[in-house]
């Protein structure tokens, strides 16, 4: 199949989208498929086609990430699309070139998949930053009913989990909705198919000792993570019994104010890596030895599954999207707030070798469920229907 894959997003962006899309296009071309990117990039009227991306006209929005932004009216890429000769529209992005990808499917009367990735209605506070109720339900209804015109206009909606499929029905969407957790090409995370000494000299550049057990973040550094929890906790760690450190990895909105706000006796012990590239996210999950994200805003928690694959026990507050993941004492540990977070970690580092040894059994066979080939299969059940 010649497959377009929509999105206003895409290298060199680094976030969960692109991360899912990279893992969609390799799925493809690995069963030799051929796989077109259509995303933006920031120039006001050129159009670059390479490597089989096609880059449309854009306009680059720092208040919003650095993320870009193009019109949905896009008449010379339209030629451009109709010349691929698609078998399959895409669309992962709910913006410009996310209607303008469902444009070219009306017009060209090609089959359109929509993969829902975003709760945006967990983002409304970007519009309410008084915290006014009424601003917040106004935001929450107009979420709803965009997602629902939003899936209408395809002819099937993929969603990475159940948790997201049981939102947009709440919304009411009709349309069929498919569960497609995303894949990853778990070799590349394999812990043993990462260079040990490397991992190492990253501990050692980061001032972890080997006696020290180092907690990870990685995602972006945004309120709706609630990464506060996080330090919170890590603070009221015992370092005589669990002597630690804490890891963030990413950036975002909220990334110079948490900065700002760790207390001085942390600044040692609380390490910002900033914005890192993609070819070096295996390092430091494998560099690391657990995975905590306090977070209750995600579609799927993506970076729990590349913890998974990496070995590393997963550390997470009750949300329905990560139930398949983070199995209790199995893959990993729930917590409900900043107290019962250092708990659970002194009480994983309390485990015996043994009892540690049957936990990485089932993060390795948890983590096999996601590889690329399962995720594959999937995916061309929902193509093959809308064909």
């Amino acid at each position: 199949m010649r497959i377009g894959i929509f999105t206003d997003t895409y290298d060199p962006d680094i976030n969960g989208v692109v991360r899912s899309i990279n893992s969609l296009k390799q799925a493809l071309v690995n069963n030799d498929h051929e796989v077109f990117i259509i995303t933006n990039h920031p120039h006001i009227y050129k159009i670059e086609f390479k490597d089989r991306v096609l880059r449309l006209p854009g306009i680059r929005l720092n208040s919003l990430y650095g993320y870009v932004a193009s019109s949905p009216i896009q008449k010379r890429a339209y030629e451009y699309v109709r010349r691929l000769s698609l078998d399959i529209i895409h669309v992962n992005t709910d913006f410009g070139i996310g209607y303008f990808g469902r444009y070219c499917g009306r017009k060209l009367n090609i089959p359109v998949v929509f993969t829902y990735h975003t709760e945006f209605e967990s983002y409304t506070n970007y519009i309410n930053p008084l915290k006014i109720k009424l601003v917040d339900t106004i935001g929450k209804f107009i979420v709803s009913k965009a997602s629902k015109k939003l899936c209408k206009t395809c002819d099937a909606v993929i969603a990475p989990s159940k948790k997201t499929r049981n939102m947009l029905k709440k919304y009411g969407v009709t349309r069929r909705i498919f569960v497609v957790p995303t894949g990853l090409e778990i070799d590349t995370f394999y812990r043993h198919s990462i260079d040990y000494a490397r991992n190492q000299d990253l501990r050692k550049s980061l001032g972890v000792r080997n006696e020290e057990l180092l907690i990870l973040y990685i995602g972006r550094v945004a309120p709706e993570k609630s990464i506060e929890i996080l330090v919170d906790g890590f603070k009221k760690i015992n370092q005589s019994v669990l002597p630690s450190k804490l890891l963030i990895v990413g950036d975002g909105p909220s990334y110079q104010s948490l900065r700002n706000s760790i207390d001085a006796s942390l600044l040692d012990s609380v390490l910002f890596a900033g914005k890192i590239a993609m070819s070096e996210v295996p390092r430091y999950y494998s560099a690391s030895d657990v995975f905590v994200s306090p977070s209750v805003t995600e579609t799927q928690g993506l970076t729990f599954i590349e913890a998974l694959a990496c070995g590393l026990p997963l550390f997470a507050r009750e949300d329905s999207a990560l139930k398949d993941v983070v199995i209790e004492n199995e893959t990993g540990f729930y917590f409900k707030n900043s107290d019962d977070l250092a708990r659970k970690l002194e009480y994983y580092a309390s485990l015996s070798d043994v009892e540690k040894s049957k936990i990485f059994s089932k993060i390795f066979e948890k983590s096999r469920e996601y590889d690329l080939d399962h995720f594959y299969t999937s995916i061309m059940d929902v193509y093959q229907l809308v064909k």
